[in-house]
């Protein structure tokens, strides 16, 4: 980096001073193709600095424990934020209270105390709690957080849960993988997370998941489903009530949805089967595939063929509309209607 800021400095130096056409020329040609080489170096570098820091946790030797116990009460709120990579597994159980393992790894035993974990809750001395609070973050920021070698530590959380006695749970993290099995909510299952696959499984519970960049996977939950993602692959399977879906990029699986179905990606196919609603899909740049819909149906593509099989309710709609690719309506009843500049079958 000083490299460059002094074959900045002599680069607007010898433009002012040097007054031969050829000889200002040659020397400003020579400056430019050393500064744009210490550029390409640093993005080398950088590369390098991004591959250690997102390195695998797991070959960290260094590590740090933490584990506590809260006795809840009924319609208890779980909030965990973190600032710190790793990953999130919660899972219910039997007992009647709330066991939190935190473990905290890194390349040194320096890098350990650079990570600050709180653990608390609201209860009163010898009391229940209605509310636990789990957060982490390090010291400094980015790449600066880590130790000298670029290498960040990560913090994993291992949360089990009575099954029925929570309220709600939050979960807010930076860049983590998140999975969330056997749980019956009051309200709601809330994570938000920038960066890691998303896995929520046999949970009673409206979801909400909000991610930049990672799987989506989301399988038997009685509740309602709403999902956005920048970028990656959505799967929604057994879903008792409504399900909406949104991704800029990437590619849309919903199955066995007993309510109405909704999915849009600017970049991905969409398929849906076993609908038990109304089903609206869109894409800006793929295939739509819908079969056994029971409601009415509205499909739109950009860029894409759509293909309707099997829409049965007759006092219903089907509607396909493209701009670019074919259009098959096959084994379907209600009022169909179908425009695209491709070829429009119906069977």
């Amino acid at each position: 980096m000083v490299k460059i800021l002094v074959l900045l400095f002599l680069l607007l130096l010898f433009t002012g001073l040097i007054n031969g056409r050829i000889i200002r020329l040659g020397i400003i040609g020579a400056i430019l193709f050393l500064l744009v080489r210490e550029i390409r170096d640093l993005k080398i570098d950088s590369v390098k600095i991004c591959s250690a820091s997102c390195s695998d946790c797991t070959k960290f030797t260094e590590s740090d424990v933490l584990r506590k116990q809260f006795a809840i009460s009924p319609r208890t709120a779980l909030d965990l934020q973190s600032s710190v990579r790793g990953n999130v597994q919660i899972e219910g159980w039997k007992k009647d209270v709330v066991e939190v393992e935190i473990k905290k790894r890194a390349a040194k035993k320096e890098d350990l105390q650079k990570v600050d974990v709180t653990l608390s809750s609201n209860a009163p001395d010898g009391g229940r709690a209605d509310r636990i609070n789990i957060a982490a973050s390090m010291e400094g920021s980015g790449w600066l957080s880590g130790s000298w070698d670029n290498v960040v530590p990560c913090v994993d959380y291992k949360i089990h849960v009575p099954k029925k006695m929570l309220r709600t749970i939050t979960i807010n993290v930076a860049s983590a993988n998140v999975q969330v099995d056997s749980l019956e909510l009051d309200d709601a299952l809330s994570v938000k997370t920038a960066s890691g696959q998303v896995s929520i499984t046999d949970v009673e519970a409206a979801v909400d998941v909000n991610t930049s960049s990672g799987q989506v996977l989301i399988d038997d939950v009685d509740g309602t489903v709403d999902v956005d993602t920048s970028s990656g692959f959505i799967s929604v399977k057994d879903v008792d009530k409504k399900v909406r879906v949104g991704s800029s990029s990437g590619a849309v699986q919903l199955k066995k949805i007993d309510g109405d179905a909704s999915a849009s990606t600017s970049s991905g196919s969409v398929n849906m089967h076993d609908v038990k609603g109304d089903v609206a899909a869109s894409t800006s740049s793929g295939s739509i595939n819908l079969s056994d819909v029971a409601g009415a149906v509205t499909a739109s593509a950009s860029s894409g063929a759509i293909t309707v099989t099997r829409a049965k309710n007759a006092k219903g709609h089907v509607k396909c509309f493209t701009r670019s690719g074919p259009i098959l309506v096959k084994d379907s009843r209600g009022n169909i209607l179908a425009q695209g500049r491709g070829k429009v079958t119906l069977q």
